[in-house]
């Protein structure tokens, strides 16, 4: 499974090869993932603008939100699918004050967010998000246990 990073706003909180490790770390432990089933997964660094142009064109939202995902079916010939994890790294900033931790981990929980909506989970309820950050939790914390 191929990992691109692509990052937009050239922000310099974010390394690309933290970012690749997080991703393959996810892809290789999250049971849900199956990273067989998958050719590509996409991320890309934004801004406020930059996700608040998708949210808009492909889910009808308006403004920006921290993470979107789509799923892509295979491309012709191809049996893996391809996933695309759009983050907002101004968002991320601006959380990461508000909380009062870094900013490279809010936009992990972000990528890890993503990789849940890859795994078919779905955070419209409250219970749902709810669960959903249990498990990236989680997987952010083990992560980190293992010296990513």
């Amino acid at each position: 499974m191929k990992v691109s990073i692509h990052d937009t706003t050239r922000c310099p909180d974010y390394s690309a090869t933290k970012i690749r490790r997080l991703a393959r770390w996810l892809a290789e432990n999250i049971p849900e993932f199956h990273a067989s089933e998958w050719a590509e997964i996409s991320i890309v660094v934004t801004d406020d603008a930059g996700i608040s142009e998708i949210n808009e064109r492909f889910l009808k939202h308006r403004g920006p939100t921290d993470c979107i995902t789509f799923t892509l079916p295979p491309m012709p010939g191809e049996t893996k699918r391809h996933g695309e994890i759009y983050v907002n790294s101004e968002r991320a900033i601006f959380e990461a004050r508000r909380r009062r931790i870094e900013s490279s981990h809010e936009l992990a929980f972000y990528i890890a967010h993503g990789f849940d909506h890859l795994c078919g989970f779905d955070d419209r309820t409250p219970r749902q998000r709810a669960a959903m950050h249990r498990r990236e939790r989680t997987w952010l914390r083990a992560a980190i246990r293992q010296a990513l």
